[in-house]
């Protein structure tokens, strides 16, 4: 029983000090940031209508991403850091991607079918599966799409984009770039 509750009071006291050096790592970082308030408010040049919260920003680019890209260019291929990259523009954001992921929203971006709203239909798994498996010659194994699809979101989130951007059906039908029709709900095909 003794040894028991020794144990038990070991594991507190381990616990008591993770959190200790947790708190003391979040009192640097708070001074830390208030240091940086501290300059920020020394300089003449700053106002406060300047300053936004990462709240505001995130939902500016959730609401944009709930309307849809009205404009989505491809500006073709460059190096960067020795790697192939993909250039685009999503209204006036310009994005890199991997030639994969390239590839994903390439297809994702393409306005052909017919639709009940006024954004790009949705694609089926297996429609978006045999295009990457033709794009890139079968090197695609099928169980790699939802990987791929978070992959391609998360790389929109981290250039400043909303992983929103990129719809996922919510029956796990389907995936679809948030991009505006240039036609409207209509077939871009037949005009009707």
């Amino acid at each position: 029983m003794v040894a028991w509750h020794t144990a038990m009071q070991n594991g507190a006291r381990k616990i008591l000090e993770q959190l200790k050096r947790r708190l003391e790592r979040l009192a640097g970082e708070v001074d830390r940031l208030a240091y940086q308030v501290e300059l920020l408010l020394a300089d003449p040049g700053v106002s406060m209508t300047s300053i936004r919260s990462g709240a505001e920003r995130e939902f500016e680019r959730r609401a944009a991403a709930a309307r849809g890209a009205t404009r989505f260019e491809r500006l073709g291929f460059a190096q960067v850091g020795g790697w192939p990259q993909a250039q685009f523009t999503i209204d006036n954001f310009r994005v890199g991607l991997s030639p994969k992921l390239a590839a994903l929203l390439d297809f994702l971006a393409r306005d052909d079918g017919v639709v009940e709203d006024d954004l790009v239909r949705w694609k089926t798994p297996g429609e978006i599966v045999a295009h990457l498996q033709k794009q890139f010659e079968g090197d695609f194994a099928p169980s790699s799409l939802p990987n791929l699809v978070y992959r391609l979101r998360r790389q929109l989130d981290d250039q400043n984009l909303h992983r929103d951007y990129i719809r996922v059906h919510p029956e796990g039908s389907g995936y679809r770039f948030a991009l505006r029709r240039s036609l409207g709900p209509r077939d871009s095909v037949t005009g009707l």
